[in-house]
């Protein structure tokens, strides 16, 4: 576990001018674990463009005793113990460099169900991220990932906004299906690599080869996930305003800060109408804060009753 008060402490030192082997030796360990807490405590960079992270999770099963497969209620005290689920891997980019990150637990760690080392890389990332985006984020990737990082306490990640495709997707259109390789196989994108139940039961046994092509399985779902995302982003309405993010006072897109809108007509309220625009880059559609009827227009205008 790594302890909040000495990894800040760490720092201080290390920016005060001490180096790394002077505080491994102060504080008998090794020199890595001296980095590791210095990675943990690492200020949130200050950019002026908001660091998007794409990203997904694959966690093991779950092992508990039944009396039987038709209709059953597993209670909670049915788990075996130390046989809850772990995280085997998980895989990240950021949205504008091509790079792919990812970590995946040992055939030892696997067998011992620990992933405590495998978690801080995506814990920094994380960190460091203005918005995330996963497929089933709010209600899978984001909170199993907290309930990971309180067990080890680790402290809660900076603030950051999700983008959470199924969500959007299921919002927006009335598909058969909306998970990630049914959407992407409709809108001939990057499909899913093949999987089985098989897989998983060889990675909780340690197995490299599985754990290797888990990886892999992992990698490839953060591509599909952005050409997804990259798809149905012109669509989204509650995408996060990036031109929050960047200091710049000039008109541009909310969704990828281009400067290229065109004017094409109204967004009309119950009370106002406002000029929209449509961005040349993304198509986008985005709206000026600003209402575009008369003062007199406002005073004079009736509204429906709410009820």
């Amino acid at each position: 576990m790594i302890c909040t008060d000495k990894a800040r402490q760490i720092r201080t030192m290390v920016d005060s001018g001490i180096c790394e082997n002077e505080l491994a030796r102060l504080y008998g360990v090794r020199e890595d674990t001296i980095r590791r807490y210095l990675d943990f405590s690492k200020p949130k960079p200050k950019s002026k463009a908001p660091k998007i992270l794409l990203f997904d999770i694959e966690t093991s099963t779950v092992w508990a005793r039944l009396w039987g497969i038709r209709k059953q209620h597993v209670g909670h005290y049915q788990v075996i113990e130390g046989k809850e689920w772990f995280t085997i891997s998980w895989s990240a980019m950021w949205l504008h460099d091509g790079k792919i990150m990812s970590d995946c637990v040992t055939p030892k760690q696997a067998l011992m169900r620990n992933d405590e080392s495998v978690l801080m890389g995506i814990w920094n990332l994380i960190n460091e991220a203005d918005i995330t985006i996963a497929h089933n984020a709010k209600r899978f990737d984001v909170r199993k990932l907290n309930g990971r990082f309180v067990i080890l306490d680790l402290p809660k990640p900076g603030s950051f906004e999700i983008i959470d495709t199924l969500i959007q997707a299921q919002k927006q259109f009335a598909f058969t299906s909306h998970k990630l390789d049914y959407l992407n196989t409709l809108f001939s994108l990057r499909k899913k690599d093949p999987t089985d139940f098989d897989l998983w039961i060889k990675c909780e046994e340690g197995d490299q080869e599985s754990l290797d092509y888990m990886l892999q399985y992992n990698q490839s779902d953060v591509i599909a996930l952005k050409e997804l995302y990259l798809k149905i982003r012109p669509w989204m309405t509650s995408h996060p305003n990036l031109a929050l993010y960047v200091d710049d006072e000039e008109k541009m897109c909310t969704v990828c800060m281009s400067k290229r809108l065109t004017r094409e007509g109204s967004y009309h309220t119950v009370a106002s109408s406002f000029p929209e625009f449509r961005c040349n880059d993304c198509t986008s559609l985005v709206r000026s804060r600003f209402s575009e009827t008369s003062k007199g227009k406002r005073r004079n205008l009736l509204v429906p009753i709410a009820r």
